[in-house]
């Protein structure tokens, strides 16, 4: 699912522009494709971040409605887009994030890929995953 952010665009544009580089076999333009990769892996970042800080007419920003878990409880007659920018966004940051501490220098990515082919794997014939297996514990 493409969001708002360009999300995918980031990716699919990227990984156009750097097969690109690497099918011509530019030597001379090696280092132009690495500064263009890096400019849209920054702008990338720079936009959700954006999107989870900026402020609405209210004076509200997405982050400020609630915690990535919340999901669809987030919108508010005055947070209307905060679903929509912050549990894309976050998420982004969130597997970002177990990414970065799942990284070795040995294996780099694999046990990360390996912990999303499972995930998705688990979930493929569920109509959505779940994130709590247990009940809320009651207010008494």
């Amino acid at each position: 699912m493409v969001g708002p952010h360009g999300g995918l665009g980031f990716l699919s544009r990227s990984v156009a522009f750097g097969g690109i580089c690497g099918i011509l076999g530019w030597a001379v333009s090696a280092a132009g494709c690495g500064k263009r990769l890096r400019k849209d892996y920054i702008e990338f970042w720079q936009r959700l971040r954006e999107s989870i800080l900026e402020t609405n007419a209210f004076g509200v920003a997405p982050n400020d409605a609630g915690p990535l878990w919340m999901g669809l409880r987030l919108i508010s007659p005055r947070t209307e887009n905060a679903y929509q920018n912050v549990t894309y966004p976050k998420g982004a940051y969130v597997l970002q994030m177990l990414r970065s501490m799942m990284y070795s220098a040995d294996d780099q990515d694999k046990a990360f890929i390996a912990m999303m082919h499972d995930f998705v794997d688990s979930h493929r014939k569920s109509r959505r995953p779940r994130s709590r297996s247990k009940p809320l514990p009651k207010n008494t």
